[in-house]
């Protein structure tokens, strides 16, 4: 096994020869890996045409298999939860073929692979909290059916919902990392607030589907009466406690 193999170079001749229906996804997963890579600063070239990552394979770890998929392609790639989690599997299909090829440890490969299919199968849970909160978000606001029936009616309703919504006299928005999860309520922290607890009140249908350690990617307003959603984007689980 050659230690300086790239992880591009080691994962492409697998994901290259998929057949035509996954064709796409496997040219998604490439760029995505290659963009999640390069936001944590991590090396990227370019051949003939396309972008690489020069990591060596013999660097990639669990970690960074399991905050690929449960954290980058849930929060950057807008598709379907159900194409997600069949990009999650490619990719660990695609380490496992690296090990077969001699181009990545089998250890370490096996261990990627574990952890990507490990946050493949959180991925459901982290979709259905971001379309619980957005629904939190959204109750009462006239539909689309209104709006098509009779848009007069529906501008009406639009303007009554919009007066009811709470006016925020500071906001904050970003990465919110859930610290405490109660039954009504989570406890979260960012980092332009690092001293201050963040109560933010979610129904118990929502906390369910929070853990501790989930980013909720969120802009928040907050008034006398705390803390309260104004916009909702994702949910991701960064990673949790890997071998």
């Amino acid at each position: 096994m050659d230690g300086t193999v790239g992880l591009s170079e080691a994962l492409h001749p697998y994901l290259a020869e998929r057949p035509a229906a996954s064709r796409t996804a496997a040219e998604r997963l490439e760029e995505e890996l290659v963009s999640f890579l390069a936001h944590r600063g991590l090396p990227i070239d370019e051949e003939a045409g396309r972008r690489v990552a020069l990591l060596p394979a013999s660097h990639f770890d669990p970690g960074l298999a399991w905050a690929f998929v449960a954290d980058h392609l849930i929060t950057h790639v807008s598709r379907p939860v159900e194409e997600l989690g069949r990009m999650g599997r490619l990719f660990a299909r695609a380490l496992r073929a690296a090990a077969e090829r001699g181009v990545m440890d089998a250890d370490r490969a096996k261990a990627c692979a574990s952890a990507a299919e490990q946050a493949v199968a959180v991925l459901p849970r982290l979709d259905a909290l971001a379309r619980a909160l957005r629904e939190r978000l959204r109750e009462g606001r006239p539909g689309r059916a209104l709006y098509e029936s009779d848009p007069e009616a529906y501008a009406r309703e639009m303007q009554r919902w919009e007066s009811q919504q709470p006016l925020a006299q500071e906001e904050l928005e970003g990465g919110f990392v859930v610290e405490e999860v109660e039954e009504r309520a989570v406890r979260l922290y960012h980092r332009r607030r690092p001293d201050e607890s963040i109560e933010l009140e979610l129904a118990p249908a929502v906390t369910r589907l929070v853990h501790a350690g989930d980013r909720l990617d969120v802009q928040l307003g907050r008034n006398r009466s705390g803390w309260f959603l104004m916009d909702v984007w994702a949910a991701a689980a960064p990673g949790p406690a890997l071998p």
